[in-house]
């Protein structure tokens, strides 16, 4: 969560949604499935400002993921 505010103040968007997305892998590995499909669509609305395929792309295959899980 600190990573995430100090980002969010001096990263850039890359660096933000970057780590939304991994923050969303922790939270699918600890079971937390709620917060992790939260951060990976936070994640994905930030990819796709940039207009980042690859982040969009590994955002939505997380999120299928998630969603058969559940």
């Amino acid at each position: 969560q600190q990573a995430l505010s100090l980002a969010e103040r001096f990263g850039t968007k890359t660096q933000v949604a970057s780590l939304l997305h991994r923050c969303a892998q922790t939270h699918y590995r600890l079971g937390e499935l709620a917060q992790a499909v939260s951060r990976d669509e936070e994640s994905l609305r930030l990819y796709r400002e940039l207009g980042d395929k690859r982040g969009i792309a590994d955002c939505l295959h997380n999120l299928s993921i998630i969603y058969r899980v559940k």
